[in-house]
């Protein structure tokens, strides 16, 4: 019978020294964070040519992980702002866990998904994608105004 976890922190522990298939082999990788692993499914689902021309894939989502890692980090305590006074136990909690969601978003979708994904285009038809450029043309043109 396996041995369960003592803890939740043991059990994510256990989880980042897991082994990780890329490119048909094994790398054991005892240091990938989370936003690693969310990086590594991003680029194998959506963009397949990258992810494939990639020289040492571990490495490079040990360090995208750690960047974005970093950059929530920087980022939360702005979002969150300063201790306020009279505020509560579980409305500081609150507040300090929508700041980190929200800084997640921001790095992700400005390190990871504002690549645009590979088959994109190829999904749509003509029409539909005639449409999409017409739209994103409208968005920038009142960007820059």
């Amino acid at each position: 019978m396996a041995r369960r976890p003592a803890s939740r922190r043991e059990g994510a522990g256990l989880l980042r020294a897991a082994t990780i298939l890329i490119k048909s082999r094994w790398i054991w990788s005892a240091r990938i964070n989370r936003y690693a692993t969310t990086a590594l499914t991003y680029y194998r689902d959506h963009l397949p040519t990258r992810y494939a021309e990639l020289d040492d894939p571990a490495e490079y989502f040990r360090g995208l992980g750690e960047q974005i890692q970093t950059g929530v980090a920087d980022l939360a305590p702005d979002l969150a702002g300063p201790h306020r006074p009279g505020e509560g136990f579980l409305a500081k909690t609150a507040r300090l866990h929508a700041a980190r969601a929200q800084a997640e978003e921001l790095v992700l979708s400005e390190l990871l998904y504002s690549q645009k994904p590979d088959n994109e285009e190829q999904d749509m038809d003509p029409e539909t994608a005639a449409h999409y450029g017409d739209l994103n043309q409208t968005i920038q043109e009142l960007q820059t105004r």
